[in-house]
């Protein structure tokens, strides 16, 4: 459940000064049992208050939380599916070359697994490049530094905020050779194996790069193969069932 706007200031002691999302969760600090994350993170602002654990745990900071996971776990990867679909509308020989692979590994009828994934090189490849090229996220997310950083010749100081250039490193000549290109089989070798470049950081870089890559590269492909291999997506006035 989602917090949908920001926090005020507290106009009366011991009032939430958030959403009315917090009030609805208050109970579970009663009987204990978190059933979401704004419950869970509820119940633990409360323990460490109540054991005098100093934290920045606070409820300002939990409609923060909330938005991160709004924006990283449900925005983008439908965004990104909402390009996939464009990509395939404009490009119907590779969502083709996409349902036969699908067909033939997988069938009509069975539903596609994470199991699958790798009987699916040129699917998955299709992929990476809508990633790639459509460049949902071409910003990273600003990082700070603990001290002052010298780097390639640049003095960084500590207070800058630091951004990493997503969209120039997958559209750079240098390394795809024709980024303008959309082309999935930059991403296969000659034997028609799934190869990653060390280059494609659509979800930033780092250690502190985004933590719910995971979930996200198994949603796309859920949805995509899900999707291809029941309909047949055109540019006409609706999408024809196979």
């Amino acid at each position: 459940m989602w917090l949908p706007r920001m926090c005020g200031q507290h106009e009366h002691p011991g009032e939430h000064a958030c959403v009315p999302e917090l009030d609805k969760h208050q109970q579970v600090l009663h009987d204990g049992q978190p059933d979401d994350v704004v419950s869970a993170y509820m119940l633990e602002m409360e323990r460490k208050r109540g054991s005098g654990i100093p934290t920045s745990m606070d409820e300002e900071n939990l409609v923060k939380v909330a938005g991160d996971l709004l924006a990283g776990g449900s925005e983008t990867p439908s965004t990104t599916m909402l390009w996939f679909l464009l990509y395939m509308l404009h490009y119907p020989h590779i969502q083709e070359r996409c349902y036969q692979e699908i067909v033939e590994n997988i069938g009509k009828d069975q539903a596609p697994s994470m199991a699958k994934r790798l009987a699916l090189p040129y699917t998955e490849a299709t992929i990476l490049e809508v990633q790639r090229h459509a460049d949902v996220g071409p910003m990273g997310m600003p990082h700070g530094l603990s001290r002052d950083t010298e780097l390639r010749g640049y003095d960084i100081p500590s207070d800058a905020m630091v951004v990493a250039n997503l969209h120039f490193v997958h559209h750079d000549p240098e390394v795809w050779g024709d980024p303008e290109v959309f082309r999935p089989e930059r991403f296969l070798d000659a034997e028609g194996c799934l190869v990653r470049s060390k280059y494609f950081i659509p979800y930033s870089v780092g250690s502190r790069k985004c933590p719910g890559e995971g979930l996200a590269r198994m949603e796309l492909f859920l949805y995509a193969t899900s999707i291809l291999q029941r309909y047949h997506l055109s540019c006409r006035d609706s999408i024809l069932p196979r």
